[in-house]
């Protein structure tokens, strides 16, 4: 075994050969630190977000030649995203807004109709 590799659990005899309390105390230290080891996806995500968000300043910043340079390039191109995505999301948020009341209509619609004595389809 090269010596940069732990061996971080006991061979497979070698879990065998342990007496049941000491097996037991191993299984309940590997319970403990995977537990205190827990990872948060959504931590995570944002770090990685923010990571490449400064990868690409980083980037622009290169290109352009200066930190400042970089900097209005981003804004420019955050600005047209932002311009072109408006219309979307209102269209979007329109539509959502339409299916729900047309979905509370045709609730209000059955249950008056169940309430009346009509049959349920």
């Amino acid at each position: 075994m090269a010596f940069w590799i732990k061996r971080t659990s006991p061979a497979e005899g070698d879990f065998e050969k342990l007496s049941p309390p000491l097996r037991e105390a191993y299984e309940r230290g590997r319970k403990d630190e995977r537990a205190a080891r827990k990872h948060h996806p959504f931590v995570m995500a944002g770090l990685l977000v923010l990571a490449a968000t400064g990868a690409s300043m980083i980037t622009l910043a290169a290109m352009t030649g200066s930190f400042g340079e970089g900097g209005a390039v981003a804004d420019m191109k955050l600005a047209q995203a932002a311009d072109t995505t408006a219309p979307v999301m209102d269209q979007a948020i329109t539509r959502t807004q339409d299916a729900a009341r047309n979905a509370g209509a045709a609730i209000q619609d059955k249950t008056k109709s169940v309430l009346r004595g009509g049959k349920e389809n």
